[in-house]
């Protein structure tokens, strides 16, 4: 108990040697002003793309199209362009023919992709509980 009556009065005598602060007279209006300096702050629009490099591309696209119907053949033959087309699928035919895929392979194909989907449900339903 002694020890609790010490640290008693060595508080009483902090306390009595401190003395109590009070705000200033115009705390309050210096605060409301604060506050009404901040709300009247607006977000400032800034684009993801600048308009410099919207331009740039605009400008590719337009000279590309230019060029092309300057020096390109503009005759467009139908028979060409699905022989064309034709050849790419034979092509893809031949090579996923030639590609051998091994049970392992595959089963560990399906796994992860199964995996990747139930944890971007999950993943969903956490960010959804804990910013909405």
């Amino acid at each position: 108990m002694n020890d609790q009556e010490e640290l008693n009065q060595l508080m009483d005598r902090f306390m009595n040697d401190d003395k109590l602060e009070t705000p200033p007279l115009d705390f309050t209006d210096k605060v409301m002003t604060a506050v009404h300096t901040v709300q009247r702050r607006k977000i400032v629009y800034r684009p993801l793309v600048p308009k410099y490099v919207m331009i740039i591309v605009l400008l590719c696209v337009v000279t590309f199209t230019v060029v092309g119907i300057a020096y390109g053949d503009m005759t467009l033959d139908i028979s060409q362009y699905l022989s064309g087309l034709q050849d790419v699928n034979l092509w893809f035919t031949n090579f996923f023919h030639s590609v051998k895929i091994s049970n392992t392979l595959s089963y560990t194909i399906v796994l992860t992709g199964l995996m990747v989907c139930i944890q971007v449900f999950f993943l969903k339903k956490h960010f959804d509980k804990r910013f909405i």
